[in-house]
């Protein structure tokens, strides 16, 4: 809540709550990976608390080298995730063929149960990356909305609340300010009395 102290406040709380729920993901999924993914998760972990330092600290830099760094991961997996459907086509397209020409044997129930379990976990797949890709956007989109609120109120100058001065007309056209409020002592003149001094 100290933090919604305006626009950018607010995007910035809800990107560190999605942050919070990217890192909590890739910790569970870390988990079934052990001891290999630590490595991954270690960098993806980073990645994030540049992220979450940029918008809790409502520092701009951090920001632009989140999203920078976000776009060339989604790139690298979107990369990788092209590749695997290539080789494993390849590999399905291989044992198919060899299956036909009878260099190897394989029970045609359980190539049909195969294909149709790869095409489940293939479907799974591209919903659950799809739902990834998706969400890793919106994560761009509020950060890049919050650093464009910061930078904009960071150039914006901040209104000062001013009193309004009120004027009193003295004799033939001559006008005098009159304060609203009692004029505090300190502001008011007193005399200035010399005393001796002995040395």
């Amino acid at each position: 809540d100290k933090q919604k102290i305006d626009e950018a406040g607010v995007v910035a709380v809800t990107l560190q709550k999605w942050l919070l729920f990217f890192a909590a993901c890739n910790v569970v999924l870390a988990i079934f990976g052990l001891p290999w993914s630590l490595l991954s998760l270690c960098l993806k972990l980073s990645i994030l608390l540049l992220g979450f330092h940029g918008s809790f600290r409502r520092s701009g830099c951090s920001l632009i080298a989140f999203i920078c760094i976000k776009v060339v991961m989604i790139a690298l997996e979107i990369t990788g995730l092209i590749i695997s459907v290539i080789f494993l086509t390849i590999g399905m397209g291989i044992v198919t063929y060899e299956a036909i020409e009878g260099t190897i044997t394989i029970d045609p129930a359980a190539l049909e149960i195969s294909f149709v379990l790869l095409f489940v976990v293939g479907f799974l797949v591209v919903i659950g990356f799809g739902l990834y890709f998706a969400f890793n956007a919106y994560v761009m989109y509020l950060a890049a909305k919050c650093y464009s609120l910061l930078k904009k109120s960071s150039v914006e100058p901040q209104s000062i609340p001013m009193q309004p001065v009120q004027v009193k007309q003295l004799n033939n056209d001559e006008y005098m300010s009159v304060p609203q409020s009692a004029i505090p002592a300190e502001f008011i003149q007193q005399p200035v009395y010399l005393e001796k001094v002995v040395v």
